[in-house]
């Protein structure tokens, strides 16, 4: 008979937190977000930073502490129709489906904004401004880059950068509190576990998990040495700012995109650029002399 797991919820679902001074890090965000949460007003806001950070889950956060109803635009289905279908739907009173009753605002929460299709940021961006705002709406925008976002668009945005740094101090003693309540009892390094993830809180839960599946015997499992991926640093050519990546699948120098800026070519790009014409041509080069030869 298999054994039932530890936790039928998902840690990332378990302990979301539903208010915002309730997460990990995220000092300046928190900041921000918990003084407009004391007087909130109509506005629109950019949720700016890597998967994993809690974008997503502090906009849901926001939706709870307002008690406002939520229009949630998942991630790639934000195109004309859809901006033109949910605004419509802020122009009516506001209604809680959870509680049954009428509240104050709307929240749009738009997953990968940076996915949307240019119509619907165009239509947007009349929305985001007194010319055609819906009344008693708050939109929220989360996107891992700015880089197919218009200079227009971001204008009227509020933008808050969520970065891993701000992670850095708090994520591993997070993870041991979970880890206890869960009741996980074998001595783990929730630093390293921390580092191993990329600050990433989604991902950290998820090995937690595998660490309570595994149990306390551990006796006949070879010594695995987490595996820390070094900092890449990146030297963006449009802001000149560098900055520092840990993806271990990240194929640099040759492809890079700035956060801080929202991308231009990496001085990397230039060089594979370069380097390819080079094969192009060398590869020409090759075909004309076959074909000279033939002749």
């Amino acid at each position: 008979m298999t054994k039932a797991l530890p936790f039928p919820t998902p840690l990332s679902e378990k302990y979301r937190p539903h208010k915002v001074e309730d997460f990990v890090g995220l000092v300046k965000p928190k900041r921000i977000l918990e003084s407009f949460l004391k007087q909130p007003f109509d506005s629109a806001w950019l949720f700016l930073g890597p998967s994993g950070i809690g974008k997503t889950t502090t906009a849901l956060a926001i939706v709870e502490e307002l008690n406002a109803e939520l229009h949630h635009v998942p991630s790639r289905q934000c195109d004309l129709d859809t901006v033109d279908s949910v605004t419509r739907m802020c122009h009516m009173g506001a209604f809680n489906f959870k509680t049954g009753k009428s509240c104050q605002y709307h929240v749009v929460l738009v997953d990968e904004a940076d996915q949307m299709t240019g119509a619907a940021q165009n239509s947007l961006l009349s929305k985001l401004d007194a010319t055609a705002a819906p009344p008693k709406t708050i939109f929220i925008f989360t996107a891992n880059s700015t880089q197919s976002l218009e200079s227009r668009f971001l204008s009227r945005c509020r933008v808050l950068e969520f970065t891993h740094d701000s992670l850095q101090n708090d994520l591993a003693a997070y993870l041991a509190k979970v880890y206890k309540k869960e009741g996980g009892k074998h001595p783990l390094d929730f630093t390293a576990i921390a580092k191993a993830s990329n600050y990433n809180v989604r991902d950290a839960l998820s090995k937690i998990e595998l660490e309570l599946m595994i149990g306390t015997d551990r006796k006949d499992l070879p010594d695995e040495e987490i595996q820390i991926a070094e900092d890449h640093t990146h030297s963006c050519k449009k802001c000149h700012k560098p900055w520092k990546h840990r993806d271990p699948l990240c194929e640099l120098p040759y492809r890079a995109v700035c956060p801080q800026c929202g991308g231009s070519n990496t001085v990397g790009q230039e060089r594979a650029k370069k380097a390819w014409k080079t094969i192009r041509k060398k590869i020409e080069d090759e075909v004309k002399e076959k074909s000279r030869k033939k002749k």
